[in-house]
């Protein structure tokens, strides 16, 4: 029953607390619509995050809060958008875009950090007075710009290679928003859009690339450049 009528779960997902949300998750993507080569299942898990996304977002357009901060917490929808997200096709085509700058990350083997705590530099002062170190400094931020914008290149020729479900979730955000935000700016919408499908789908896979492809152990040095690219 819960499966043929999402607007069930969709309700029962307002209800779920921190501590229950990971069951929840699993319940809905992996069991109730566990079944990817299932298109009525498929079929049926978009009608709910459909549903969801037109409750939350007519709940805030309400209060009169704006869409700023929509689907930005770790709440259940989201986590499930994640999950959802990155299971078979998802990830696979990830590796297909993602692994060539990934790779380039991991191969870079001097630290990206540029803020003056946790790096070499004791401070900023101590980096703008020492010329060796500032210079240091404006090529690690070149450096670290160069690699996000790589990987931004990459994901921006390559856009109808994201599965259905990806593009279906982006299309279905823009137009919920629409309806519910009238007065909602191309940028507004763009920000909503790219925020949810980054933070869901595209951030887990790098700053963990063992996702998607087989990697050696991977140094901290290297864990955190890519936490610094994500």
């Amino acid at each position: 029953m819960l499966q043929a009528r999402p607007r069930y779960l969709a309700k029962i997902s307002r209800c779920i607390n921190a501590r229950d949300a990971h069951k929840f998750v699993r319940i809905v993507v992996f069991e109730i619509f566990g079944d990817q080569h299932d298109p009525r299942e498929e079929r049926l898990l978009f009608e709910c995050f459909g549903i969801i996304f037109k409750d939350r977002m007519a709940a805030q357009a309400a209060k009169g809060t704006g869409m700023n901060s929509l689907f930005r917490s770790n709440i259940p929808v989201t986590r499930s958008l994640t999950a959802y997200a990155n299971r078979g096709q998802g990830l696979l085509v990830l590796k297909r875009i993602l692994k060539d700058p990934l790779m380039k990350i991991l191969d870079f083997k001097e630290s990206l950090e540029l803020n003056p705590r946790r790096s070499s530099m004791n401070s900023m002062e101590d980096g703008i007075r020492n010329h060796k170190r500032m210079r240091r400094f404006k090529k690690l931020k070149h450096r670290l710009g160069s690699l996000a914008t790589y990987c931004e290149e990459i994901l921006k020729r390559n856009p109808k290679i994201f599965p259905y479900g990806i593009r279906w979730l982006s299309r279905t955000l823009v137009g919920t928003a629409k309806e519910a935000f009238s007065d909602a700016t191309r940028e507004q919408l763009d920000v909503l859009v790219g925020g949810v499908i980054y933070l869901r789908y595209l951030n887990p896979v790098i700053v963990n690339p063992s996702m998607v492809f087989v990697c050696k152990d991977i140094s901290s040095v290297a864990r955190r450049n890519l936490n610094l690219v994500a």
